[in-house]
């Protein structure tokens, strides 16, 4: 008699778990892939472009001492990563996966588990003027996508990391990176933590406890914001 082996191995215990996140945002993944689509079809078939900087640099464009001069130093190095190539469709489909993957973890990072609310700030999100306006830029568009990516990393792992030290420290690792491919993205984490603050007035977590996890000296017991949330019963309805 065999036992059932495991598909992913003994070290799939990363994979099991996005596994499970997929099959909990599956309907909000799908149905943002299928309406960003077709939102944005006529829009990439027809290589559609800002009258800005977007006009001037369209399909081929490689960053170097003016981006390297304004402090974002990791532009150029996706650039030659992409070998200068900013074509669509790929460069509007790349950047709308990267902004639909931080939508979906910004759901997770505040336990929405309604579907119908997921889908609707989902479709609302995606088709933002925000998000027309950074793709319009297509030689700089997979830039604003990866730095808001990892903008939204920065404040997901310091929610989600049991660690305090840890969580920190990979939070600021990811702010870094951010900054590193656009600035402006900055404002993201300021907007996610200050959201995930009210989130948790709201639910009368008390400001005490919101303050333990900044405190570095504190001799009490140190509570991460995964704990107060499990603590406290948020988000399981």
């Amino acid at each position: 008699r065999y036992e059932k082996k495991d598909r992913y191995g003994e070290n799939g215990m990363l994979c099991k778990k996005f596994e499970a996140k997929y099959k909990e945002y599956k309907s909000v993944i799908l149905s943002m892939i299928f309406f960003s689509l077709l939102l944005y079809s006529f829009f990439m078939t027809q290589q559609l472009t800002n009258n800005c900087d977007g006009f001037w640099q369209q399909n081929y464009y490689l960053a170097g001492g003016w981006e390297i001069s304004c402090g974002r130093w990791l532009w150029p190095y996706l650039d030659k990563l992409l070998f200068g190539i900013h074509i669509d469709p790929l460069t509007t489909i790349g950047s709308l996966a990267f902004f639909i993957i931080g939508y979906i973890l910004v759901l997770d990072m505040f336990k929405v588990k309604s579907k119908g609310m997921g889908v609707l700030g989902g479709l609302i999100f995606i088709s933002s003027p925000v998000i027309l306006v950074f793709l319009s830029y297509r030689y700089m568009a997979l830039t604003f996508a990866t730095s808001f990516l990892f903008s939204v990393f920065a404040s997901y792992f310091l929610v989600k990391v049991n660690s305090r030290v840890f969580s920190i420290g990979l939070s600021m690792f990811f702010i870094c990176l951010s900054m590193s491919f656009y600035q402006a993205h900055l404002a993201v984490v300021g907007v996610l933590g200050l959201s995930f603050i009210i989130y948790l007035c709201i639910n009368n977590i008390s400001l005490n406890k919101i303050l333990e996890f900044f405190r570095p000296k504190s001799k009490l017991k140190i509570l991460s914001q995964k704990e107060i949330i499990e603590e406290n019963g948020l988000g399981k309805n």
